[in-house]
């Protein structure tokens, strides 16, 4: 009997600190303001993010990172969406959002201008034998800057070409004879995203 009430109590300990263990976060108290740790910001259509931070100000004008303890929230998600603070580019190709926190009756907000792809080549897979290589293109962007692009890209292939995606790096294992690789940005089926026609090169391989 006392081995059932042991093992009763205990289930019941670990069942608690379970779900202690699921709360986003710790209330904040005595409260003066909330505030985006940035002004107002441009990001490119096609980059993986950006890390935005908040500050809470206490009445005893102490202040403290509120980054993960208030609501983010973006005016419009087909331009930008945003969680904890990172702001990801949407599936548009620019546009501009407000960026907002808020917490209780305390708020603050930014703008996002994310900065339009106007065109993009095929810039690095270097194949020249059987193998792994790695793909890359590059973006040019309407102010007149060029990057590589990360984002709201995707790959594809014929000739039995493998083509994976880890750590944000596309690899493209290709065998012999001639393989088509395509890249295509934005969703063409997203009637939000100007989408541009997509680019293929071809390698040919003995």
């Amino acid at each position: 009997m006392k081995l059932l009430t042991y093992s009763l109590i205990l289930s019941l300990t670990l069942f608690l600190i379970s779900c202690g263990g699921t709360t986003k976060t710790s209330s904040l108290v005595d409260i003066k303001s909330i505030s985006i740790d940035s002004s107002d910001i441009k990001i490119y259509s096609t980059q993986l993010s950006t890390q935005l931070s908040a500050t809470v100000t206490y009445q005893d004008n102490t202040t403290a990172d509120a980054t993960k303890s208030v609501d983010w929230i973006s005016s419009d998600t087909n331009v930008s969406t945003v969680a904890y603070g990172v702001v990801y580019p949407g599936l548009s190709n620019g546009g501009d959002a407000n960026i907002s926190i808020a917490y209780k009756d305390f708020n603050d907000s930014i703008s996002v201008g994310v900065i339009k792809l106007m065109d993009y080549n095929i810039t690095h897979a270097d194949i020249n034998a059987t193998g792994s290589y790695t793909l890359e293109a590059t973006g040019y962007f309407e102010d007149n800057t060029s990057q590589i692009i990360h984002r709201n890209i995707y790959w594809l292939a014929d000739n039995s070409a493998i083509i994976t995606l880890e750590n944000d790096i596309y690899t493209i294992t290709v065998i012999a004879g001639d393989t088509n690789v395509t890249a295509v940005v934005f969703n063409e089926l997203n009637s939000t995203a100007t989408t541009l026609a997509p680019k293929t090169i071809t390698y040919s391989i003995n």
